[in-house]
């Protein structure tokens, strides 16, 4: 079925859809934005520092002056055992070769108890045993003291990164409403039959739009309407049609824009404010205070879309109105 309406409700019709088109690129691109936020903030939540258990310090035990005299008595005693060893081997020379050898026999009897007690007295000092202990136990507070330090800054360091994933998550949930509400708005305005099915793109409407604006068209149907000329330049290789802005990557988006410059302005027009609000807003941030600034500008544009949504409505049902006739 054809419809005609005038020129100037076209146009304003066409600009309408033309922003619904940008609205939902930039809303498309931004849920992507914030996808590759969240998930660096996960990575990058910190990992729990190895847990640390205090083993128990045994006091030492304490040497008591009877301690001391009874391990002076096992140092004698035991030093009987080489005296003895010395003195027999004595008396064995003296049997066979006389006297000489008793002075050397004496002194290394003499010798073998003074090292023996003087051994005694080498065990650890109670002083010593004290001085360990406090040691052992200094080193372990430490050890203690910082585990918790580190427990602090990790459940620090995770609390934070949790409130910016789950704030994030709650935006990102937001920009996914608008972005079926954009969907959906775009839907309705092309349901309203104004523009051929085919022709339901931003490539399209742009155009459609450019040709109004300039003087080139008046309507969209007819040997001299948008649909023929926008058709002829397409076979003629004038204009870049059959683009897929939201997918297509940044490198090839630059690349088409070069092409588009000079003959589809609009076009050019509305990816150049595209790309714009995108890197302004999706722009890459390393610190907390300028991602959250990031995400809050987000929202605002989000919530500026929310605002625009009540006069993309009341806009709908004038054009749904004036093609019924009321």
């Amino acid at each position: 079925m054809s419809i005609v309406i005038n020129k100037l409700n076209l146009k304003k019709y066409l600009s309408v859809v033309l922003d619904l088109e940008k609205n939902k690129i930039i809303l498309y691109k931004l849920i992507l934005n914030v996808k590759e936020d969240i998930t660096t903030q996960k990575r990058n939540i910190p990992i729990e520092p190895k847990k640390f258990i205090a083993g128990a310090i045994s006091k030492p035990v304490m040497d008591t002056p009877i301690d001391k005299l009874k391990r002076f008595l096992l140092s004698v005693l035991l030093s009987s055992i080489p005296i003895g060893i010395v003195f027999l081997v004595w008396w064995i020379v003296k049997i066979y070769s006389g006297n000489e050898f008793t002075i050397i026999a004496i002194i290394l009897s003499a010798l073998s108890l003074m090292i023996c007690i003087t051994c005694s007295f080498f065990a650890e000092s109670n002083a010593a045993k004290i001085e360990a202990y406090k040691k052992s136990v200094n080193d372990q507070d430490i050890k203690v003291s910082e585990y918790e330090r580190q427990m602090k800054t990790f459940k620090h360091n995770k609390g934070t990164a949790l409130i910016t994933i789950n704030s994030m998550q709650n935006n990102l949930d937001l920009l996914n409403k608008q972005y079926r509400e954009t969907s959906d708005s775009l839907s309705k305005f092309y349901s309203l039959g104004i523009i051929y099915k085919d022709y339901r793109n931003l490539d399209a409407v742009a155009s459609f739009f450019q040709y109004l604006d300039s003087g080139r068209c008046t309507q969209l149907e007819g040997h001299e309407g948008a649909y023929n000329l926008y058709e002829e330049e397409r076979r003629l290789n004038i204009i870049i049609t059959g683009i897929d802005w939201i997918i297509s990557n940044q490198r090839q988006i630059m690349n088409q824009l070069e092409q588009i410059r000079e003959n589809q302005t609009a076009l050019y027009d509305a990816i150049c404010e595209v790309n714009e609000t995108v890197n302004r807003l999706g722009q890459k941030v390393d610190h907390q205070t300028e991602l959250n600034i990031k995400h809050n500008k987000i929202m605002e544009y989000n919530s500026r879309l929310a605002a625009d949504r009540i006069h993309e409505h009341s806009t709908y049902i004038f054009y749904r109105d004036l093609l019924s006739g009321r």
